[in-house]
This record gives C-alpha cells, structure tokens and sequence, in this order.
C-alpha cells in the first residue's frame, strides 16, 4: 500500500496486569506468540487496548485488571508500557493502575482506600485528558479499533457499518442516477420538494384509494340495474291521473257546501252564546260589586273598633307610666329629706366643738421642758385660727349640699304637682274613651248581611237573573254535518290514484338510475387509466431505485478485493430496504468459518487503512486456524493455539 504511515509495536513490558507478572516482548512485522488456551495470548492484546483507551480488546472498560489467584500482588503496581514507532516518530506510552494505602489516625494497619490511574509519555508524568490528545494526535481511537482487530469493524451495528462504508465511497446522489436515463428525469421533475419515498407513498396511497374506488364500482352497477323499476306505458298512467284528479275535485266541492251551511248555523248559534255570555259577565260584576261594598263597610267597622280599642289602650299606658313616675319622685324626695336632717344633725355637732389645751402640752420635746409663755400663747392663737377656719369650711360645706337637697326636693315636688293634675285629665279621658267604645258597640250590635242576602233584594241582579235564563232555554242545539259517504268516495279516489303515481314516479326513477350507470361507467374507465398512470409512475421509482442500489453496492463493493457488502434488500412486497451485510465468496460474515472472517476482516482493514493513511498493528487472535492470508502491509501479531507451548513463547 502507498503512501500510508506506518504504525508499529517494537516492544511491549507488562508487570502484574491480568496475571502476567512480567513480560517483555520484542515485537517484528510479523510476530508469532504461542500458548495453550489460557495461556495469556488474548491478554497482550488487552494490554495493547488498555495502554492507550483503558479497555479491553473487547472495548470493554470495566474488565478486571488485577491478579485473582495471588491477590497479595494487587498492592503492586499494574503497568504496561508500549513503544511504539509512527513515521519516523518513537514515542513511549505507560499506564500504571496504582491501589492507594492509607494509614487512619490512630490505626496501626494501612487500610484501602481505592485506586488511581498514573499516565507517561516518553517518561513524562500527564493528565488523563493529555495522555489521550497525546495518542489522539496520533490516530483517533475508532479508527485505531477497526485497523487493529479484524472482527471489529463487522461487530459494530449494521448502520454504523453502513455509515463507515458511505464514508468510504461516498453517497450516490439522485442527480447521478437522474441524468442516466429521461424518464428519471422527468420523475426527479414531479416530486414538488418531496422526498422519491415520500413521493413513492403518496402515489402509493393514492393507487390504493383509486383501487378501493374502483372495486366498488361493478358493485354499485349492479345495484343499481336490480333497482331498476319496470317499463310502463306512462301514457296511459298520466290520462288516469288526470281523470281520477277531475273526480276528487267534484267531490271537494259537494265537501265545500255543506261546509258553508254548517258554519252559517253554528255561526248564529255563536252570537246567541255572545249574548248569553254578555249576561253572565254583568250578573259577575253585580255580585262582585255588592260583595265590594259589603267588604268596605266591614273593614270600615273594623277600623273604628280598632281606633277606640287603641285610644283606650294608649290612654292607660300613660296613666300607669305617670303613677310610677309619680311614686319614684315621692320616693326621691323622702330620700333627699332624710339626708337633709342627717346633715342638720352633723352642722349641730360641728358647731358646737371647741378647741381644749392640756396642761403640757406646749413642752420641749426633747428635754420635756414647759416653752415660754409668749410661744405658748402664740402657738395657741395659731392653733385656734385654723380650728376655727377648718370648722367654718366644714359648716359651710354642710349649708351648701344642704341647700341643693332643699332645691331638688321644691323641683321634685313641683314636678309631682304637674304629673297629678296631668293623671287626673287622663282619668278623665279614659272614663270619656270607654263610653264612647260601648256606644259604638250598642250601634253596630246588627251583623253585616251575607252576599247571597243582599243580592235577593237587588234589582238588577233580579232583572239579569231573569234574562239569562230565558236566553239559554230557547238556545238551539249544536249543528251537525255529515261528510263520511263523500270522504269515503274521495279516501277510495286518492288510494288508485297514489298506485298510478306510484307508477309514474318509476319513469323519473329509470331515467336517473340509468344516468348514474352511465357516469359510474364512464368513471371505471378514468379510474382504471389513473390506476394505470399511477403504477407506470411507480415502476419508473422502482427502476429508479433499482439503478441507484446497483451502483451504491457497485462504487462500495469495488473498493474491496474479496469482500462485498449487500446494502438493500427486498420485503414481501417487493420495497426495498436498507441492510448492511458482509459477504465473503457469496457467504454472509456470520455464517463463516473462523478463516473466512479473517480473510473478510484483513480485506476490510486494508481498504480502511487506505482511507485514514495509516496501517495500525493487527491482532490476528486463533491465527492456526487459517494457513494463508492476504498480502498485507501492516504489522502483523498471530496469536496462535499451541498445546505444546504450556507457557507463552514469542517467535
């Protein structure tokens, strides 16, 4: 292959990572490792995967990385250090996975505390993130995946196989397969902005409908001939029509006048009910107006009793209010009388007090000594002008609440004096009230008549009475009229005369049915030729869809020396769709033998080392079981099934 970078492995050191404790491996273009199954050959590619992504070659990240037979060796450190040459480049990558110790406070023993990941490049500590832009820069990890391990590429889901291989050789365009033929062109001209498969399911769509139309046809034909009515000779229908039409209306006229003499009659009899009716509403309104005036004359009486009654109960109501107004301020002047002479009794006891001096009184206190006699009568005038203040504030004071008791008990009886003249008017007045109650009851002993005694001697009332019953004695009984024998003629007219319109309304019926057979005919035709249009449409997409899978499979396949790849396939119905299967030798991948997945994936990875320009290490695992294989130019590492090797040999 030219112009691609070579990618290679010149050696490999794995200390304590999946049971190898430590291995150096100098590494060839074609390297051969050997060993019994289990004998650690699938680990120096895990170890190859891990160095650089931390996976597996299983593209797994939470395999299991640490011994589990010895695990005292987990407290060690797991490494595994490539180099490897790019170009004219040498770059050294290590990955170590380190179990972090640590001593608690106040514990003898270290205890886990979980794991670490350390990163170099040529020695060089780094960042995660460093470390992987570093191998990233070299080769991006997807496509080092597929150039690496020859089942990955076909381990992926078939559209993402798909997508790979359109990358590869690039999506045939509808305007290739337009330009190859006219009747492409003028298809790709009538999709309106749709999509050919949205195109292909409107047509669809519509041919299904037309179809349904179109089926239903023959149907609705036949219907509509069994519903066809018998030829008559409408004619003849119509001259009996006319005939019969003639008789009923002979017939409507005999109905008419005996009709007129029937409401002449029972029009008269309607005046006489008029009158009598006049009557009886003026017999109402003399009732109503003597029961009028019987019910104003008692509710006259009743408001007069009412009057009296309440005259008298207000006249009362007074009295007994002014009577206990009258107790309370004799009460009130008693009470004021008796503190008057309690403060008589108190002014004649204040004033006759005098003041009296002991003999001592006017002494040192201190030494007890008798004070001079002009200090003793001194304090003596002092003490006597305001015993004699004191006693004229105190008389004073009695005189004056005295004063106001004698001023409320004069205003109080003044007020007793009024209310007494004042009862003994209302006495005069209830005696006046009452008199006047018993004279109107003596006046209007006599109950007020009934309305039916009034009514007896009432002129009018008697006079109408009279009237109305001459009237109704001498009116007429109801007409009556007899128009059975001509709606029986008429009934038995219009019963042949419905059958013979029957048979008339038949010729209408003929003439439209036949019209729509012919339009459902003329229909069936322009449906059939839609149809026809339709599916020459869709046999134009299926070719245009046939071409177009043809040279999708075709630029793909022929970037391939042994291998094709199926890309569409067809339903029950005959669409296609899409798939993405490898062949090898016109065998699917998954139906071949450990030598033909192989050779498929070697032949995959030099079409896609060709495509990113570089040709990566490849790990050929069970390599005994192909003798040959394709001429390839990357490095090559078979990993073979050897019993006889019970440990790993590098040859």
């Amino acid at each position: 292959m030219k112009n691609l970078v070579n990618m290679f492995i010149s050696k490999m050191i794995i200390n304590n990572f999946k049971g190898v404790k430590n291995l150096t491996i100098e590494f060839s273009d074609v390297t051969n490792i050997y060993a019994q199954n289990g004998g650690f050959k699938t680990t120096i590619a895990d170890a190859w995967f891990w160095c650089l992504y931390g996976k597996d070659s299983n593209d797994r990240k939470d395999f299991n990385i640490k011994n589990t037979v010895d695990t005292s060796l987990n407290r060690g450190d797991h490494e595994v250090t490539l180099y490897i040459t790019t170009g004219n480049n040498e770059d050294v990558f290590k990955r170590v996975f380190h179990e972090k110790w640590t001593k608690p406070k106040g514990q003898k023993d270290h205890v886990y505390s979980g794991n670490e990941n350390l990163f170099y490049c040529n020695d060089v500590p780094m960042q995660a993130k460093e470390y992987q832009a570093k191998i990233d820069s070299i080769i991006a990890e997807s496509a080092l995946k597929m150039l690496t391990n020859p089942s990955y590429f076909n381990s992926l889901k078939w559209t993402e196989r798909r997508n790979m291989l359109f990358q590869l050789a690039g999506n045939v365009s509808d305007n290739e397969i337009e330009e190859s033929r006219p009747e492409f062109e003028a298809l790709m001209n009538s999709l309106s902005n749709k999509t050919l498969s949205e195109y292909k399911r409107e047509v669809s769509a519509k041919k299904k409908k037309l179809k349904d139309d179109l089926q239903a046809i023959p149907t609705r034909i036949d219907e509509l001939q069994r519903s066809l009515p018998e030829v008559v000779d409408y004619a003849v229908v119509e001259t009996e029509i006319a005939g019969l039409n003639g008789k009923i209306n002979e017939i409507q006229l005999a109905i008419d006048d005996r009709n007129s003499a029937y409401d002449k009659e029972f029009k008269e009899i309607q005046a006489k009910q008029g009158k009598i009716h006049s009557v009886k509403s003026s017999i109402n309104q003399v009732k109503f107006d003597v029961q009028s005036q019987l019910q104003d004359r008692a509710n006259n009486l009743r408001n007069q009793l009412s009057l009296l009654n309440n005259n008298i109960e207000n006249l009362q109501r007074d009295i007994k209010s002014k009577s206990l107004l009258i107790d309370s301020s004799n009460k009130k002047v008693l009470e004021l009388s008796t503190k008057t002479d309690a403060l008589r009794d108190k002014w004649t006891l204040i004033n006759e007090k005098d003041l009296v001096f002991k003999d001592g009184e006017f002494a040192c206190p201190t030494c007890k000594r008798q004070l001079e006699q002009d200090d003793i009568l001194s304090k003596q005038n002092e003490l006597i002008k305001n015993f004699n203040q004191d006693k004229e504030l105190s008389l004073s004071s009695i005189e004056s609440l005295a004063a106001e008791h004698n001023k409320e008990v004069l205003s109080t009886n003044e007020i007793v004096s009024l209310l007494n003249n004042a009862l003994l008017t209302l006495n005069k007045q209830l005696v006046k009230a009452k008199a006047e109650l018993s004279e109107f009851e003596d006046i209007n002993s006599v109950p007020i008549p009934t309305i039916q005694a009034a009514l007896i001697n009432n002129k009018e009332y008697i006079e109408l009475s009279d009237s109305l019953v001459l009237m109704e004695n001498n009116l007429p009984e109801s007409p009556k009229i007899e128009l059975s024998d001509l709606n029986e003629k008429r009934q038995s007219i219009s019963s042949k005369l419905d059958l013979l319109k029957n048979q008339l309304s038949t010729k209408v019926q003929r003439e439209n049915i036949l019209k729509r057979v012919s339009e459902l005919e003329n229909n069936e035709s322009n449906l059939a030729q839609q149809i026809a249009d339709l599916e020459g449409i869709e046999f134009t997409i299926d070719d245009f869809n046939r071409a177009k899978i043809e040279t999708t499979e075709s630029r793909i396949n022929g970037l391939f020396r042994y291998v094709t790849f199926k890309l569409f396939d067809k339903k029950i119905d005959g669409d296609e769709f899409e798939i993405c299967d490898t062949m090898y030798e016109g065998v699917p991948y998954s139906d071949l033998n450990t030598a033909g997945k192989i050779w498929a994936g070697i032949d995959i990875i030099n079409t896609l080392s060709t495509h990113y320009g570089v040709a990566a290490p490849i790990f050929l695992d069970n390599r005994e079981s192909v003798t040959l294989i394709p001429e390839i130019s990357s490095q090559i590492i078979n990993l073979i099934v050897s019993p006889d090797d019970k440990t790993l040999r590098v040859a």
